[in-house]
């Protein structure tokens, strides 16, 4: 099972990191089964909090074209807001 660590709230949202190394569908499964979402990083701050408490090189989140190539959404249909 994966297991994750706290690393904040920003706007409301809380933010965790996993711990062990996924796929984009098994890392988005994990926060599922544990009652979340891969992020949305919506504002500079968010990505701020997510970039100073990764621990590898990359990192997944929400953001992904899995139903369309090259057309970029949010799970949970949030819109896109803030990219950098």
């Amino acid at each position: 099972s994966t297991q994750f660590r706290y690393i904040g709230k920003v706007n409301n949202k809380n933010f965790y990191v996993g711990l062990t190394t996924q796929t984009w569908a098994n890392g988005s499964a994990a926060c599922i089964a544990n009652g979340g979402r891969l992020a949305t990083i919506s504002t500079v701050e968010e990505n701020i909090l997510i970039a100073n408490n990764l621990t590898t090189t990359f990192a997944f989140f929400g953001l992904n074209d899995a139903t369309t190539e090259g057309v970029f959404v949010y799970p949970n249909n949030e819109p896109l807001t803030y990219s950098n």
